[in-house]
């Protein structure tokens, strides 16, 4: 018989106006975050702290939307520099030192386990459906396959720091602190060809980076860079598989701090930083790019930005200022254009099934979605993209009670049982 499960995936379709709006705090650290992600209904919060609003808080802690649970144990090592989710597990990076095992470790809301095979802090980390990229301080890139335990090493002879690692036209691309990759001149970022070595981008750029992202078909890289392929790019810049380009004018900026985090959103670019300008606009430390004009966001708080992401329709963001790290919140209702909210029928069947299983987006709207079928404990079995609808084969699946997580970039992870006969 036929099951129909209706799903309601509630997404955000407008952007960031300008309107007398106010950034709410939340709470507050003591020292900068550097790192957010959203898993599972929370917001997860990373960086170089040991307090929350005056209580320890070792590194890293999770907010449900009322409560933020807190790692109270000390943490060994200097704080968590990113964040991401591999296997359905949270990773995170950085000088993390457990008896000789450095670097990095997963997160299991209370406590961090490391993983074996590191011994120096790691900054860099990326992951897609297969695999996860590590990038150390010493230049030394790593990957693991879904469903393995090993950590091979992909590139031991960069000269830096990898800060940044993404894709970019289905290639790895690598950024940091360095300018020599396996004995040739790599300014600062390098794109890894299909036989394993590293390629340059142009000239590369002139400065550290610390964010890759991909926006409309161009690979968009920030840090303290100031030049790009030879072009004035402060902070900020695109690459669109031949030349470098500075962003909308570029920013204006007298600080140190350049541009820390990058976000796309509802088809637009959030960039966060210090600065004072993007292009002839005034926007302070935070602003929109929809890949043709600049949108302030009317932050006016002290101290630059150092990380942002959208947690349950709110925008989330850190300041740093001196000895403390604000958090701030920016609710739908008080400064995005009016939030719509779109429901989306999803027909999931047969259920109980036994040889496929049909995903179908009743009124779908053009979003790539993910579905992953999951064991009761969690580890990923299957996994794929597709768009409006998919059909997937089950054949040689054990039989048993699984879940099925349908998710998209604008829309809340959505989680179903489903028994295999």
């Amino acid at each position: 018989m036929k099951t129909k499960i209706s799903i309601i995936l509630f997404l955000l379709i407008t952007g960031v106006s300008q309107v007398n709006a106010q950034w709410i705090r939340v709470g507050k650290f003591n020292n900068p975050v550097n790192d957010m992600i959203v898993y599972f209904n929370h917001l997860y919060i990373a960086g170089d702290f040991t307090k929350y609003d005056g209580t320890n808080c070792y590194s890293a802690c999770h907010w449900d939307g009322t409560t933020m649970f807190k790692i109270t144990d000390p943490l060994p090592g200097i704080g968590v520099r990113r964040l991401n989710i591999f296997e359905n597990q949270i990773f995170g990076t950085n000088a993390l030192n457990f008896n000789n095992l450095s670097g990095f470790a997963t997160y299991n809301m209370n406590n961090w386990n490391p993983e074996p095979g590191f011994t120096k802090s790691q900054t860099g980390l990326y992951s897609n459906l297969n695999y996860i990229f590590i990038g150390s301080d010493l230049g030394v890139l790593k990957k693991r396959v879904r469903q393995s335990a090993i950590y091979n090493i992909l590139n031991d002879s960069i000269n830096g720091g990898i800060n940044a690692i993404s894709e970019y036209n289905g290639n790895l691309v690598v950024a940091g602190n360095f300018t020599i990759v396996t004995a040739k001149s790599r300014s600062h970022i390098a794109l890894m060809n299909m036989n394993g070595g590293f390629d340059s981008l142009g000239t590369g750029l002139d400065g550290n980076v610390t964010r890759l992202i991909n926006y409309n078909g161009k690979l968009y890289a920030c840090g303290t860079f100031l030049n790009a392929g030879g072009v004035p790019a402060k902070y900020l810049a695109r690459w669109n598989g031949t030349t470098w380009s500075q962003v909308g004018g570029g920013l204006t900026s007298t600080g140190i701090n350049g541009v820390k985090d990058m976000m796309v959103y509802n088809n637009s670019l959030y960039i966060a930083g210090e600065f004072t300008k993007a292009g002839n606009i005034d926007a302070i430390n935070l602003v929109k790019w929809n890949d043709t004009t600049w949108t302030p966001m009317n932050y006016n708080m002290p101290g630059y930005v150092s990380a942002i992401k959208v947690y349950a329709n709110t925008f989330f963001i850190s300041s740093f200022s001196g000895d403390s790290a604000i958090l701030y919140k920016f609710p739908g209702a008080n400064g995005i254009n009016e939030l719509i909210k779109k429901s989306i029928s999803a027909t999931i069947y047969p259920n109980p099934a036994q040889n496929e299983i049909h995903i179908s987006l009743d009124n779908y709207i053009s979003s790539k979605m993910t579905y992953e079928l999951l064991s009761m404990e969690g580890k990923i079995i299957l996994s794929d993209e597709f768009n409006s609808e998919t059909t997937i084969s089950i054949n040689g699946i054990q039989a048993g009670i699984y879940m099925i997580r349908i998710k998209g970039e604008q829309t809340a992870d959505i989680v179903r049982k489903i028994i295999v006969e």
